[in-house]
């Protein structure tokens, strides 16, 4: 059999929402309308909030005020900062990595709303704040001990507390970061070859 495909506003209808996203009309069509499947659209509409959790991420944040003017302007300074290591710096690899990761993460938590539930023109809350701060510092600790991480012979020299801390915090920053972007199903993969 053919799959059945329904207009968006049937399907709306059906899962008693007020706007279905197309992406998330998809996976629902998908799986409620596949010849094998054995779901039913009310057994879908029961695992809708799974579903939408898969693919949720979260929403460009509108801020205003002098948050708005502080994030614009670390945007511009990372923007100068990519300008200035692609063209002038001479620092080894290692640290333009992790310079350009932490700020990236940095500018992530600032901009971007945790999931798509949030009101995108509240302000940044304390939980992003925290996390953009992590980030600054983890990317400061690294490039202060940038010499002695790249010199480092893997599985001899044994790694130092602060790069064990460092590392893992990072790692977890990014699949935060990862989870607001790009949503919860690639972060999931990539748990799954961390594990």
């Amino acid at each position: 059999e053919q799959l059945k495909f329904i207009p968006l506003q049937e399907l709306s209808n059906k899962l008693n929402v007020g706007f279905v996203n197309p992406l998330y009309c998809f996976a629902v069509t998908q799986i409620s309308y596949c010849s094998h499947c054995i779901l039913d659209i009310s057994m879908v509409s029961n695992y809708r909030n799974l579903i939408a959790l898969s693919i949720d991420t979260g929403k460009a944040r509108e801020s205003s005020g002098w948050q708005a003017n502080v994030v614009k302007s670390l945007a511009a300074l990372i923007a100068i900062s990519v300008l200035y290591s692609n063209t002038i710096s001479d620092h080894g690899v290692l640290t333009l990595t992790v310079i350009f990761l932490s700020q990236m993460l940095m500018l992530t938590f600032l901009a971007v709303t945790p999931s798509s539930s949030c009101d995108e023109t509240a302000n940044i809350g304390i939980y992003d704040t925290i996390l953009a701060i992590a980030s600054f510092l983890c990317g400061v600790f690294l490039v202060l001990h940038a010499d002695e991480i790249e010199t480092r012979i893997a599985l001899f020299d044994p790694l130092a507390t602060g790069h064990i801390f460092t590392g893992i915090i990072i790692v977890l920053l990014t699949l935060e970061a990862m989870r607001r972007t790009v949503g919860l199903g690639l972060t999931g993969i990539v748990l799954l070859f961390i594990v």
